[in-house]
């Protein structure tokens, strides 16, 4: 009890008195501030903070995260990322892993994969490789030529249209790193089949410009239970709206 009546009766019912009057305005105001509380609390909790910790390749960290990574740490100044690159497959729980960026189908049932974007391959060449022999103009005519391939790449298959032709080619030189074969395309070892990306591709000749393998996913995965993770959540969504 206050002590005081905050309403007076009237003929039409009961209003607030002055001292109502100003209660209400006291009580108004608390409220409004303990609104503003909880919404700053629920900001601060939506809001990406923290460490993040990442899994990729070598490959997909040269190529697309290191020229565009230091524009999310920009936008999200509370983050800390943790990236860990190897090429194996992992387990995102018991190696503490966050996100991991694969390119392919994913094999496990355990994790969600979005679609973040899809890389066709081509076959690349330095000029100085072409100019001292015969023209390209058909895949058949590869069969001479030595192919720098990654670990799987010697089975690709070249599209254009709806024609295929099962890639054949000497297999001079196999790796698991596309940055490697394609160094080698630049000093005039062979053919390089590269990941159609500016970044790896850059003072090379496309060969055979109308066939390249079909496009391959990369996917963020992450375990089902940390989607709604603020900094997983901004992570995926800015890498998909910057590479995809």
């Amino acid at each position: 009890s206050l002590g005081s009546k905050l309403m007076d009766r009237t003929r039409s019912g009961v209003r607030l008195n002055e001292l109502g009057e100003g209660f209400y305005r006291h009580a108004r105001m608390m409220l409004d501030c303990a609104k503003q509380a909880v919404g700053s609390v629920r900001q601060s909790l939506d809001a990406p903070q923290g460490v993040l910790r990442l899994s990729v390749s070598v490959e997909i960290q040269r190529a697309l995260l290191e020229p565009h990574l230091a524009d999310y740490l920009r936008r999200f100044p509370a983050v800390a990322l943790e990236v860990v690159m190897d090429n194996r497959r992992i387990s995102l729980i018991q190696d503490g892993i966050d996100v991991a960026l694969r390119v392919g189908e994913p094999a496990q049932d355990d994790v969600v994969a979005r679609r973040i974007a899809a890389f066709a391959f081509g076959l690349y060449a330095s000029a100085d490789y072409l100019a001292a022999r015969p023209p390209l103009e058909t895949p058949q005519d590869l069969a001479p030529h030595p192919l720098l391939h990654k670990f799987d790449g010697a089975d690709a298959l070249l599209h254009r249209g709806n024609e295929r032709y099962p890639l054949h080619a000497k297999k001079r030189i196999s790796a698991n790193d596309a940055f490697l074969l394609a160094q080698l395309a630049r000093a005039g070892a062979g053919i390089a089949l590269l990941p159609d990306l500016p970044v790896l591709t850059a003072g090379l000749t496309r060969v055979l410009p109308d066939w390249a393998t079909e496009a391959l996913p990369l996917h963020a995965l992450y375990y089902k239970n940390r989607g709604f993770a603020p900094t997983v959540r901004s992570f995926i969504d800015w890498l998909a709206a910057t590479v995809g």
